[in-house]
């Protein structure tokens, strides 16, 4: 899935450290689409600081899981 997430963050051009690739798969639970979107998520932020963090899009996703 790494592998996945490099590929599109490469065509999307954006640099993505492999850290925050891992971290996105593990929080997204091997979900590939979750794990798109929040890349979406981070490129839209303007991704500069290289660092990871929990987006609101994951905690609605935690809340969609438990319903």
């Amino acid at each position: 899935m790494n592998t996945v997430m490099q590929f599109v963050a490469k065509r999307a051009g954006f640099d993505l450290p492999p850290d925050a690739a891992d971290k996105i798969v593990e929080d997204s639970g091997g979900n590939l689409r979750k794990a798109i979107l929040v890349l979406e998520a981070l490129k839209m932020q303007s991704y500069e600081s290289h660092s990871y963090f929990c987006p609101v899009l994951f905690i609605y996703f935690r809340c969609l899981d438990q319903i």
